[in-house]
């Protein structure tokens, strides 16, 4: 992620921690980026200038898994194909990652990247067990390690998770692995309104059987409902017949059984929202809002009312037992759908919460855009940002309130 109108500033890609650790000492005064193989923009505001990009690609090794444990240590830079493909020679992925096909481990965790699986399996800060960090000032802190109940002194781990890079980078991550299910599949109905699908989500939620996963389609196309189920081959199909029929008798329009490759290309669009709502940051936006589940249904109402009375595109994601909302904006006029984008996130925070999670530059400019208004315990988040970060190396202004 770079300022808007920055040229191309010099790539640090140091091969060790201690060479990390010689860099930051040595940059009192400069601003670096941190960013991992440079494959996507993390979440956030725009940075302020920045005399450096400072990439983990070299830091790519795994340093240590034990299958029967359950535990993988590996450098900050691996690769989450490459993860990928290591874990599933031994029958076990990272929930947060198996439909990923690009980026590493430390972006995954810097992003706080919101995973399909969350439902069932946990998010980021559930999985992280350990890490080892480089600060601003070139110390290098390890905090946890590789057994999963250890709750001794500060969590520095779950602090780094969603930081994207303004705390310190980085360098190793230690991660609670699970077994790989030896079948996965899916199914989604159709519905006449988001209310209906909604209704019969919850009902699936509420039912003997729970689903891997469970997201909700509206907006500018056919309400779908859309269930996951991960394991056994019996217990599978079983669940899945189980929940449709469930579904159906809210009244689905129609039924789609996907198995196989099918059934992990959704997985694929579902796990990527700004892909899977084709809203990029180049033409659209897309917001990440929460809220109590209880008030999903509402919040959802309220924001296709609104975006239809402005007269821009919209698609959402909807995660119900979650109480999370993805909302894609799209509109062939800037001014439009500028003015879409902040009529919706005041709607959405009203509610809750809301984050401008993707959109084109100009919207990104300012942090209380992105994140919404400064919370009272910013002051706090400050005085934590100076600790780690003394120097003010890493670039700030992405974050909350422009930390």
């Amino acid at each position: 992620m770079r300022p808007a109108g920055a040229g191309d500033p010099p790539l640090h890609a140091p091969g060790t921690a201690e060479e990390f650790s010689q860099l930051l000492a040595a940059s009192a005064g400069k601003k670096l980026l941190p960013i991992g193989r440079g494959t996507r923009d993390l979440p956030g505001a725009l940075p302020g200038p920045v005399d450096g990009l400072l990439s983990t690609r070299r830091l790519d090794r795994v340093l240590h898994y034990e299958p029967g444990d359950l535990v993988l240590t590996a450098e900050a830079g691996a690769g989450l194909l490459e993860i990928d493909e290591l874990l599933a020679e031994h029958g076990q992925w990272l929930p947060l990652q198996p439909y990923r096909r690009r980026g590493t481990l430390g972006g995954l965790f810097a992003s706080a990247a919101d995973s399909l699986l969350e439902l069932s399996c946990g998010s980021a800060r559930d999985l992280l067990l350990g890490a080892r960090v480089a600060h601003g000032d070139g110390l290098l802190a390890r905090a946890r390690g590789r057994v999963v109940k250890n709750v001794a002194g500060y969590d520095l781990p779950r602090l780094m998770v969603g930081s994207i890079g303004t705390l310190g980078v980085l360098l190793e991550v230690t991660l609670k692995l699970a077994p790989r299910p030896k079948v996965h599949a899916s199914a989604v109905l159709g519905f006449d309104t988001p209310a209906d699908a909604l209704l019969a989500a919850e009902r699936v939620r509420q039912g003997p059987d729970e689903p891997a996963f469970v997201a909700v389609f509206a907006g500018a196309c056919t309400p779908q409902l859309m269930l996951g189920f991960d394991g056994g081959s019996a217990r599978v199909a079983g669940c899945r017949q189980r929940a449709v029929a469930m579904a159906s008798r809210v009244g689905a329009s129609g039924t789609l059984l996907l198995d196989g490759e099918d059934d992990r290309a959704l997985r694929a669009r579902l796990d990527d929202p700004p892909a899977g709502l084709q809203a990029p940051a180049s033409d659209g936006c897309v917001l990440r809002c929460s809220c109590r589940p209880s008030r999903v249904g509402a919040l959802l109402r309220e924001l296709l009312d609104a975006a239809r009375r402005a007269g821009v595109s919209v698609r959402t994601d909807v995660r119900p037992g979650l109480g999370l909302l993805f909302v894609g904006l799209a509109a062939g006029d800037e001014a439009a759908l500028d003015a879409a984008t902040l009529q919706l996130l005041g709607l959405a925070r009203a509610h809750g919460h809301a984050v401008l999670l993707s959109a084109p530059p100009r919207l990104r400019a300012a942090p209380d855009t992105v994140w919404g208004p400064p919370p009272p315990d910013l002051v706090l988040m400050q005085r934590v940002r100076r600790a780690l970060d003394p120097g003010g190396v890493f670039a700030g202004g992405r974050g909350v309130g422009g930390l």
